[in-house]
């Protein structure tokens, strides 16, 4: 029996296989499910309204509609998402919300910014920055980085890593490849990169 490469990965970096799957033929519809996704013409959106772990933040989450969803035992991650591309590699995603008791003002976030609080934390957990960048999304501030990283598992990953200031909220939203070397990861996150950057910048927060 096939195992997804996703199961490799969901211990070191909080992505598990995936269990349920947005019927292909809905693709050009707009049709709410159990799973609070809905299909459209550009790929799936997972709406949080209502989920406990979104902390109060409606938003659409996009990706594509054969990815599969799953949930996550991870404080913090609403939602997970991915597909095995063969037997070696993988791409996936997941968003988090984490709260907080001050209110990220201009200048407070200026100053993470500056002390590359995330930069660090990305470090600290095993991870290489590639590149760090200041962005804007509708209106909301944050800080995109690029990285990669061997598991303990000698899986290679490579992520693009949005964390958005809302409030008094964090929403990491992060797109990765996942393969058994470094070159065919590498590979997989340039053919996937342009795509993961329109989703990232896809993304609503609609209240």
């Amino acid at each position: 029996m096939k195992q997804s490469i996703l199961i490799f990965f969901g211990v070191m970096i909080s992505f598990i296989n995936c269990s349920c799957e947005i019927d292909e033929s809905k693709k050009q519809t707009i049709l709410k499910n159990a799973d609070k996704s809905i299909s459209v013409n550009t790929g799936c959106i997972f709406n949080t309204k209502g989920i406990q772990k979104a902390s109060g933040i409606n938003m659409d989450f996009h990706y594509p509609c054969d990815w599969e969803v799953s949930n996550s035992n991870q404080i913090g991650v609403v939602k997970q998402f991915g597909k095995d591309i063969n037997n070696n590699s993988a791409v996936g995603a997941s968003f988090e919300i984490t709260k907080y008791s001050d209110i990220f003002t201009k200048s407070k976030i200026e100053e993470i910014r500056k002390k590359k609080v995330f930069e660090e934390t990305t470090i600290e957990l095993g991870g290489t920055i590639v590149s760090s960048s200041t962005i804007d999304i509708k209106g909301y501030t944050g800080i995109q980085i690029i990285s990669t990283k061997k598991t303990a598992s000698n899986y290679s990953m490579k992520s693009l890593k949005t964390y958005l200031f809302c409030q008094n909220k964090v929403i990491g939203i992060q797109y990765f490849s996942a393969a058994t070397t470094t070159q065919l990861c590498q590979s997989l996150f340039e053919q996937k990169k342009n795509l993961f950057i329109n989703l990232t910048t896809s993304m609503e927060i609609l209240d």
